[in-house]
Order: structure tokens, then sequence, then C-alpha cells
């Protein structure tokens, strides 16, 4: 049987996934790994052409297939060997780029080539957009927004995934999951550690934490955009109490059952996705913090600022931290 896995985050979890189910059915099966870089090719057909009736059954491993120069001739060429007593797995990665666009999917002729020979498992993110969540959410054992939450800490690497996860298992040791007592351990990603320091900018007024992580890595803009995008959901939310769809009083149970389906329109992001109804539940409580002619005149600041800092007006880190620490003079 041959397999062709193709595709981009999600690959690594379903690679695993694979060779896993061809384990269990054949539990004395020989692995080969091979990478195509490492001579790979020659090796690869170096192993099809051996063959024996009293041969054990092989697992072979071909990871790197999207560096073969014609793919489809290649794998065209494969129907001259016996692969009767073999597993053969083919991996091509897939990459993106910094806006989640794919840069190297195998082209319709390949695919063609491959479907006729081998079983094609698609491992892509906008197929999978919660395959990550699941999987963290079932290892851990905890609820669909922690998963979120951590996945959005940690990153979408499943191999760091993997070992931060057994991390906290050995933490807990079968103890309840609290995402809070588990943060000093984590190693958390740049974006994670920045999304904690805005939060606790906003609604608890900390701000040295925040300008020393600023002054290290440079990341004003990002900043921004995480502050504006914050209040923007928060604007949002206090314009739905003021309508009285909403109220800030009311139960999880009653804004999930009655309320989400009718207003989830409002929470749609950039990548076609919704933002589930626990993350903007969770923000009622924070609702009282702040007015609404506030909110609306911390977007108007950002806009300009950003506005001026693209266009080379004012310095970035002076602005933004002059920004910071006048931000809640007029609450």
């Amino acid at each position: 049987m041959m397999y062709f896995l193709t595709g981009d985050i999600p690959l690594p979890m379903k690679y695993e996934e694979l060779l896993k189910n061809i384990r269990e059915k054949h539990p004395e099966i020989d692995e080969k790994i091979i990478n195509v870089e490492e001579n790979g090719e020659e090796k690869f057909l170096g192993i099809l052409s051996i063959n024996s009736m009293f041969a054990p059954r092989e697992l072979v491993v071909l990871k790197g297939v999207e560096k073969i120069k014609k793919l489809d001739k290649f794998i065209e060429s494969l129907d001259t060997f016996d692969i009767s007593q073999k597993e053969i797995v083919f991996v091509y990665k897939e990459e993106l780029d910094d806006y989640d666009r794919p840069t190297n999917r195998p082209v319709k002729k390949i695919m063609d080539v491959v479907g006729k020979r081998a079983k094609i498992i698609l491992c892509r993110k906008e197929l999978e957009k919660k395959g990550l969540h699941f999987y963290v959410e079932k290892e851990l054992k905890i609820s669909e927004y922690d998963s979120q939450r951590f996945c959005e800490l940690i990153g979408e690497d499943y191999d760091k995934l993997k070992n931060e996860i057994s991390k906290v298992k050995s933490f807990f040791r079968g103890e309840e999951f609290n995402l809070e007592k588990v943060l000093p351990i984590l190693s958390i990603n740049k974006e994670g550690n920045l999304k904690i320091l805005m939060e606790k900018f906003l609604y608890e007024k900390k701000v040295d934490g925040l300008l020393e992580f600023l002054n290290r890595e440079k990341e004003y803009m990002r900043f921004l955009y995480m502050l504006n995008e914050e209040i923007i959901l928060l604007l949002k939310i206090k314009l739905l109490e003021k309508r009285e769809v909403i109220r800030s009083t009311m139960s999880y149970k009653q804004f999930k059952e009655n309320i989400y389906e009718g207003i989830k329109k409002y929470f749609r992001r950039e990548r076609g996705d919704y933002i589930k109804e626990y993350p903007i539940f969770l923000k009622f409580s924070n609702l009282d913090k702040f007015k609404e002619d506030f909110l609306e005149e911390k977007i108007e600041e950002i806009l300009f600022l950003e506005g001026n800092i693209k266009g080379g007006m004012v310095p970035e880190e002076i602005s933004v931290e002059k920004f910071i620490g006048s931000f809640f003079k007029k609450c």
C-alpha cells in the first residue's frame, strides 16, 4: 500500500497517526525512514528493488518528496517494482507564507499521477483549523477554550506542542488543569507573551512588564494591532449591551444557547472563522471598566498613531511608549 501525505501545519501530527496505524496493523514490521536531501531517491529505489517472498513486511518512508524534480515521473517509475510486501509513505511538506498562503503545493498533474497509485492524505491547516486544538484538548482533557488559549501561547508547531503537553502532564500529575498555574513552566512564544502583557495592561493597568518586553523585542506595531483588535472586540460587546441584546450579568449557558448564534456575524475574523462563545463571554466582566466613547477614542488614536509611524512622521519606540503612558488619563 502506498500513502501520499501532503500538507502544512497538521502534517507531522497526521504522519505520526498514520505510522501508528501501520505499526498496529503490522506489529513486527521492519522500518526504513529516508530523506530526499540525503541522497534519498537512490536509497529508496534501492530498497524497492530488493524483493523476496520470504522477506518480512517493510515500512518505507520517503520524506522531503517536494524536493524531487519531475515528481510525477518519479512516482510513475515505481510501477516497475513489486511493492506487495511494502507499506510506502511519501511525505510532501507544503510551505505557507506570512499570510498563511501556500507557496509550493503539488500541482494537479502530480496529484493525478499520485491519486492513481496511492492513498492521498491532505494535512492542511485550512481543512483542519481545529485539528491541533482537538489534539491538545484530548491530550490534556481540557475545554475547547483552554486548548485554543494553549495553542495561542505555545504556537502551532506540532513538535513544540507535544513537548509542552508532556511538561504540563508531569506538572499536574492527574490534577485538574489550570492555565494560570502552568504559565511559568511553559515555553510561550513571542506573540503569546505579548498577548498576556497586553491584557494585563488593558485590564489591570500593568505597564512595567509590557514596556520591558517592547524595549527588548521591538514589537511596537504588533502591540498596537493586538490592542486595537481587543478594543474593537470590547466595543462591539458594549454596543450589543447598549441595544440590550446581551447583559453582562447573564449566564454563559444563556448566552451560548440563546444569544450567540444571532450575533456571531459581528465576530467574524479575517481568516473566515468566528470568535467562539466563551472568549466573548469572558469579556463581559470587563465591560464596566470602560465607557463607549473612551473605546472609540482609543481606536482613533491607535489608527492615527499607526499611520504616522508607517509614514515615518514619528519615531516608533518613543511614540508608542508615550501612548502607553497616557492611555488611561481620560478613562
